[in-house]
């Protein structure tokens, strides 16, 4: 009895040092199997992110429940996975390899970008005995849609629309105060904003575009309601003003700072003396 206490006392020190060894590698393979997981799971991502492309471009305002609705329907065969939703710009993306095929076949469904109508509109036959009023409507909704298609062009906005309020007599009647408008309203793409010298911009593109209609009758508003040119006008009158105020002031330094020369005074005397001898 005594040798078989002595024999697992002089054991004990000996399993605990392999007890202790045996947690050490079961640490050391606990790190090892989270270091590999890690190295998967990122891995993983960036394959999965790698070779994804925009099925068009922002500028291209299409009908994204549309192109939806086709990719669902055809099922397209995809090796590297199905099509994917940007959840920050809202844009479709699909692998690379599949780019081409997955437009054709968007194509041969008839889905097309949404666009305002510009100039096509006069192109098209006109219906025998339309009045000039007809005439006048074709050609405002022509004008509104080159310059929607115009502010569309800018990378913050995703879609426009213009309307003008265009007086028929403006062209023949001389008046200080045009009374021709315009409103632009814009939907800005997801996060997206115009600056104040963009939306100036907007308002001079409006403006220029149609004769007699001054920036401060161009009003331009955002989707959510916001009227993007508040202040715009009231700084351009003021800079106006500022500049008619400076102007006599500009004048009169730029006379008194040039001195007129001694030769064209003394000549300017001789012609007073000549005129008032003959008379």
């Amino acid at each position: 009895m005594n040798a078989q206490i002595k024999k697992l006392t002089q054991a004990f020190p000996a399993f605990r040092l392999h007890l202790v060894d045996n947690k050490r590698w079961v640490l050391m393979a606990g790190v090892g199997l989270a270091v590999a997981v890690t190295a998967i799971i990122v891995s993983v991502l960036w394959t999965g992110n790698r070779g994804y492309v925009s099925l068009y471009g922002r500028q291209e305002n299409l009908p994204v429940s549309q192109i939806v609705t086709v990719l669902d329907g055809e099922k397209l065969t995809i090796r590297d996975g199905p099509y994917r939703i940007d959840p920050q710009s809202g844009q479709i993306l699909v692998p690379e390899d599949a780019l081409s095929k997955t437009r054709m076949t968007l194509a041969a469904k008839g889905v097309q970008a949404i666009l305002p109508s510009g100039y096509e509109l006069m192109d098209k036959d006109e219906v025998l005995g339309s009045s000039q009023f007809v005439q006048n409507v074709r050609y405002k909704r022509s004008l509104e849609g080159e310059l929607a298609q115009s502010i569309m062009s800018l990378d913050a906005v995703e879609s426009a629309r213009v309307h003008l309020a265009l007086n028929e007599e403006s062209s023949f009647v001389v008046s200080d105060e045009p009374q021709n408008s315009a409103s632009v309203v814009v939907r800005l793409h997801y996060g997206a904003k115009l600056n104040m010298d963009q939306v100036n911009a907007i308002v001079h593109l409006v403006s220029g575009s149609i004769p007699g209609l001054q920036a401060s009758k161009v009003s331009v508003v955002d989707q959510a309601g916001n009227l993007l040119t508040d202040g715009i006008g009231a700084g351009e009158a003021v800079s106006a003003a500022t500049r008619k105020r400076d102007r006599p002031a500009r004048s009169s330094k730029i006379f008194r700072t040039k001195p007129v020369p001694a030769w064209r005074t003394c000549w300017i005397r001789w012609l007073a003396r000549g005129i008032t001898a003959s008379v």
